[in-house]
């Protein structure tokens, strides 16, 4: 998609810099433009780019504009914690899109290193500082109380969507081949000692026996999340509704000083055959790098990007393969890569011939040695002649489209009477408007759309 956007192109000076994941900002008139994007760092391996126009930040968002926040605010919202990645709504040239940046390595010190923190520092925290302050000053709270009781517990209600005899989706739920996993935070508190160890048993199904063992005295009372296997999937995908028996779980938590507290947890699974929510983000651990089109007699390096993070539960390796049009494995793409911790880049090769559209997953290998694949990607090859055709056939939509705009003098003084101008012009095939922004469609083949991008105030 090609955009045309009406802004003010006016620098202010001061550049933001995020080199804790490796890109910079600075503000152009009202809009917050990338300036810098280091070539190895984790900004580029997820795809943002040199003037990507920063739109918005994800739920939780500021409520004014980006660029109108203090650079210690800006700073705040789009700079990723340990803890929670970051999602940027990005605007380029062929379209908008989303980049998640993730934070590198481990936290070394306290978020909040003072509990309660001053008034000062408050009004300073984004929303979802603030989601993460308030749980820290209620697990702080709950430590320091004396009347505080050592427990375990958690209270995620797990669900999982099966079509066509397979699992789709999950909530508090993730799958390998074998096994549906509960996936839930589990808490606990050690009433002021430090915590030694939280152990899961379990007579039915192979769960892991001690999943937590430290004896940093941040975790007196604090959650950690669990994938545990209970269910198998040939008992899950056999069922198309209702729910799984509960599978009892006995939990142990050993604190410094205390005698043992073993309490049972109980998951009751619930599968659902209805319309599924949106495609998983655990399967959606795939990207690739602006390769939608490889022409056959220029080939060039090819390279995927594994989102480790992404991948629930924890698989021990992935690979990438190439699938039929049944989702069916026709053969591996690149080589065997073992799980790590952070977000990796793995190169693959392809039979560019003969031209055909290419589909590519991530097949996961499991502890329990079953496999599961990831969503899908798709591309394509195409000869020389193919794609020169392609792109003059698109060059002739596009000047017809420019040559449309060009009738306008102002095409944002009225928008309503820019529409009705589009409407009536003989190249244009749709026409739809959105706030500020028009979009209309050329008749002549690829139906090629046009952004028109007006800035309040205009």
């Amino acid at each position: 998609m090609l955009a045309l956007a009406l802004v003010s192109l006016t620098l202010t000076a001061g550049e933001v810099p995020f080199d804790e994941v490796g890109f910079a900002v600075v503000r152009r008139g009202d809009a917050l433009v990338v300036s810098r994007v280091d070539a190895e760092g984790v900004a580029a391996k997820a795809g943002l780019q040199v003037d990507d126009v920063i739109d918005s930040v994800m739920a939780p968002s500021p409520r004014s504009s980006l660029a109108t926040l203090e650079d210690d605010q800006v700073r705040a919202y789009l700079l990723p914690t340990w803890e929670s990645p970051v999602a940027l709504r990005i605007k380029r040239a062929t379209a908008p899109r989303i980049v998640q940046l993730t934070r590198p390595g481990k936290r070394t010190e306290p978020e909040f290193p003072t509990m309660p923190l001053p008034p000062e520092a408050l009004k300073k925290l984004t929303p979802m500082q603030m989601a993460r302050y308030m749980s820290a000053l209620s697990s702080h709270v709950a430590k320091n109380r004396p009347e505080a009781k050592t427990f375990i517990s958690h209270q995620e209600k797990p669900q999982v969507w099966v079509a066509n005899g397979a699992v789709v989706e999950g909530v508090g739920a993730s799958w390998t081949g074998s096994w549906v996993h509960l996936e839930t935070s589990l808490r606990w508190n050690c009433a002021g000692a430090p915590l030694r160890s939280v152990t899961l048993r379990s007579e039915q199904a192979p769960v892991p026996k001690t999943i937590v063992e430290s004896a940093d005295a941040h975790l007196q009372g604090s959650s950690t999340t669990i994938s545990v296997p209970l269910w198998k999937l040939s008992d899950v995908t056999a069922r198309c509704t209702g729910s799984l028996p509960s599978v009892p779980v006995e939990a142990e938590i050993r604190c410094e000083g205390q005698p043992p507290v073993t309490q049972p947890l109980t998951a009751t699974l619930e599968v659902r055959c209805d319309q599924a929510p949106n495609q998983s983000a655990m399967l959606d651990a795939l990207r690739l790098f602006d390769i939608e089109t490889i022409v056959i007699e220029e080939p060039k390096a090819l390279r995927a990007t594994i989102w480790w993070s992404r991948a629930v539960p924890k698989p021990v390796s992935a690979v990438l393969v190439e699938v039929n049009p049944k989702g069916v494995v026709v053969g591996a793409r690149s080589k065997a890569l073992p799980w790590q911790a952070d977000d990796a880049v793995v190169p693959f090769t392809l039979d560019l011939k003969p031209a055909r559209a290419i589909t590519l997953a991530l097949q996961f290998t499991f502890a329990d040695g079953s496999t599961r694949l990831s969503a899908s990607q798709s591309m394509r090859t195409v000869t020389k002649a193919a794609f020169d055709a392609e792109l003059a056939e698109f060059s002739a939509a596009e000047g017809q489209l420019s040559d449309v705009l060009k009738r306008l003098k102002d095409p944002c003084k009225d928008l309503d009477a820019t529409v009705r101008f589009l409407e009536k012009q003989p190249e244009v095939k749709a026409v739809s408007r959105s706030g500020g922004d028009i979009t209309y469609v050329g008749k002549a083949p690829p139906g090629l759309p046009m952004l028109i991008h007006c800035h309040p105030g205009h």
